[in-house]
């Protein structure tokens, strides 16, 4: 079902593991479900406590449980900081503080994920984060190097990228050279 919050997430599976985490983790569906359906943003702040009480509850050995209150608990607050960064006018006090949370968010699930969509959207949110802080304001400082690290992480991407493809480049000339010695030899 799919709504002006955005698509439903899968249904919900309760977990197998400890009573309480199940009923928080169910609870917590159950209001980001009805801020999905209804909208008001305590819904969904409730949610994201009902799923860091899940998580808190939950056995530390049973790493699949742990690992799916941990997404939905990360995509629960990524939602939240998208809402209140869209719903929160430019020119007021607060903006720059929700699209920091945003990005912040966002790279924090890049770095758990991997997703390089999660590293684009943060640099994004964290970029307009620090345009609309005022210079000399004491937090532009901690946005910027926010920033940067996502600006890093980019960095790091894109040249893991390029040494895989000079590798495959030189494992093929590798073979190429292989080859034509093969032939070469044959005659």
């Amino acid at each position: 079902m799919e709504n002006q919050w955005g698509a439903s997430p899968a249904p919900f599976e309760p977990p197998q593991c400890d009573p309480w985490a199940g009923i928080y983790f169910g609870y917590a569906i159950m209001l980001e479900e009805r801020f999905r359906r209804y909208g008001g943003l305590e819904n969904l702040e409730n949610a994201i406590l009902n799923y860091e009480k899940a998580i808190k509850y939950a056995d530390p050995d049973h790493k699949a449980c742990r690992s799916k209150f941990y997404r939905r608990l990360e995509d629960a607050r990524i939602l939240f900081h998208e809402k209140t960064a869209r719903l929160t006018p430019n020119n007021l006090a607060d903006t720059p503080a929700h699209h920091y949370k945003l990005g912040d968010a966002l790279l924090e699930r890049f770095v758990l994920l991997g997703e390089l969509q999660d590293l684009d959207n943060a640099i994004l949110s964290l970029q307009k984060s620090v345009e609309l802080t005022p210079y000399g304001h004491p937090d532009r400082e901690n946005f910027s190097s926010r920033l940067s690290y996502g600006y890093k992480q980019r960095k790091r991407i894109e040249e893991e990228r390029l040494e895989k493809e000079r590798l495959e480049k030189e494992n093929i000339e590798k073979e190429r050279l292989k080859q034509l010695e093969r032939e070469r030899m044959e005659k």
